[in-house]
C-alpha cells in the first residue's frame, strides 16, 4: 500500500516509501501495538509525503486523502480493470470530438522550439528574463554612443579615447564634445500573443494535439521567464479573445484545454485580432517585448472582406512595422505547399518552426 501511494502521488525515489514505513511502525509502537494498521499509513503520509510532492504552477496540487481512500479501498485487481478500461476508451476515442464535426483535442507531449527575439533599438525600463532589450541606468555595459541630452552615465573609456585622439600632443583637455554615455543591454519580458488555429483542417494527423503541446512547453517558459501571455483562436467565420493578457499561466493551460477544432480557416481575422491584442498591450506596459507565437497550417479560406492574399500581405507588414517578433509554428506538411506561412515569414520574418520536427519521441497526451 505505501509503495502505491508513492506511485499515485508521483513521488521520486524510494526514500518516502522508506521513511513512510517506518513512521507507520513508529507511530504503531508508540501506541504499544505489534501490527501497523491503515491509520498508521495515514498519519505517516501526512508527514512524509507534503513536502514531496511535485509542483507544477499548471496543474492543482494532488489531494492526499483521497489519493489514500483510493489506495487504501480499491483491490489490486480492480484498479488493473479500470486501467484497462480507460486505455481501452482512448484507443476508441482518440482526442475527444464533438458536435457537429468539432473536436477538442488532449494536449500532446511535443519538444519546446528555441525562441530567439532580437534585441531592439527600443528603450525599455522593465526587467525579465526573455529578450535582450536597451536600457538606461543598470545593466550590461555594450558599446559608446554620443550623448542626446544631458545625461549622466558617462562611458569613462571611450570619453578619454575620444579626447586623446582629438588632442593630437597639445596637451591632454576633455571638452564637451569628447563626452560618450553607455549604452547598456538587459533582459525584459515579454508580451506574449499565442494565435493559435483551431480550424478543422488543424485535427487532421491528430495536429491540434501536438500544437497544444507546443503552447503547452512554450508556457511553461514563459512561467519561468516572467511574461505575459494572451491567447487568440481563429476558426470559422472569425476570431477571438480566448483569454487577455495575464501572468496566470495556470488560467493560460486551463484555457488551453479547452479549445476546441472544427470548421474554416479565417488566418487573416486571426493575425489582426492578435495585433490588436499585443498593440493594445504594448501601450499600457511600453517596457514588454511584443512576441506573437502563430501555430497554423497557413491554410486561409475565409477572408475578413476583401482577398485573402492582399489581407495577410498586408497584416504581415503591420507585423514587421511594429516591431513585433513573430513565431510561426507551421503546421503544414507534405510536398505540396498551399499555405500561407511562406508570405507571412518573408514580409514579417521572424522564426519558423514545422510542427512535424516538434512531435516527441514519446508521444503521447498526458493532459485531460
Amino acid at each position: 500500500k505505501i509503495a502505491e501511494m508513492g506511485v499515485e502521488l508521483e513521488v521520486d525515489g524510494h526514500r518516502a516509501d522508506i521513511l513512510s514505513a517506518r513512521c507507520a511502525g513508529t507511530i504503531a509502537a508508540y501506541d504499544l501495538r505489534e501490527e501497523v494498521s491503515e491509520g498508521d499509513i495515514r498519519e505517516a503520509a501526512s508527514f512524509v509525503l507534503p513536502h514531496r510532492l511535485k509542483t507544477d504552477p499548471f496543474e492543482e496540487p494532488p489531494d492526499i486523502e483521497e489519493i489514500l481512500d483510493q489506495v487504501m479501498n480499491d483491490e489490486p485487481e480492480e484498479r488493473e480493470n479500470e486501467e484497462e478500461d480507460e486505455d481501452d476508451k482512448e484507443d476508441k476515442g482518440g482526442g475527444g470530438g464533438g458536435n457537429g464535426g468539432e473536436r477538442r483535442f488532449d494536449i500532446g507531449r511535443a519538444l519546446k522550439p528555441q525562441i530567439n527575439p532580437k534585441r531592439d533599438r527600443k528603450l525599455r525600463v522593465g526587467h525579465g528574463r526573455r529578450a535582450k532589450s536597451i536600457s538606461t541606468g543598470s545593466g550590461k555595459y555594450v558599446k559608446p554612443r554620443m550623448p542626446r541630452r544631458s545625461e549622466s552615465d558617462i562611458a569613462l573609456d571611450a570619453t578619454l579615447r575620444a579626447a586623446a585622439l582629438r588632442s593630437s600632443g597639445n596637451g591632454f583637455r576633455v571638452e564637451r564634445e569628447d563626452l560618450r554615455v553607455k549604452v547598456r543591454e538587459r533582459r525584459v519580458s515579454a508580451a506574449i500573443a499565442f494565435v493559435v488555429d483551431a480550424s478543422g483542417s488543424m485535427g487532421v494527423q491528430r495536429r491540434m494535439e501536438v500544437a497544444k503541446g507546443v503552447v503547452m512547453e512554450l508556457l511553461r517558459e514563459s512561467y519561468q521567464k516572467r511574461d505575459k501571455v494572451a491567447f487568440v483562436t481563429f476558426r470559422g467565420e472569425g476570431a477571438q479573445l480566448v483569454m487577455p493578457f495575464t501572468s496566470s499561466l495556470t488560467l493560460a493551460a486551463k484555457k488551453l484545454m479547452e479549445v476546441p477544432t472544427g470548421g474554416k480557416t479565417p488566418l487573416a481575422a486571426g493575425i489582426k485580432r492578435g495585433l490588436e491584442v499585443l498593440r493594445s498591450e504594448i501601450n499600457r506596459n511600453p517596457h514588454e517585448y511584443p512576441i506573437m507565437m502563430l501555430v497554423s497550417d497557413g491554410r486561409a479560406n475565409v477572408p475578413i472582406k476583401g482577398k485573402i492574399g492582399a489581407e495577410i500581405r498586408r497584416l504581415a507588414e503591420r507585423v514587421r512595422k511594429e516591431g513585433i517578433h513573430l513565431v510561426i509554428i507551421d503546421g503544414e506538411d507534405g510536398f505540396l505547399k498551399v499555405g500561407y506561412n511562406d508570405l507571412i515569414e518573408e514580409i514579417a520574418g521572424g522564426e519558423r518552426y514545422k510542427l512535424d520536427e516538434l512531435r516527441s519521441k514519446n508521444f503521447r497526451s498526458y493532459y485531460r
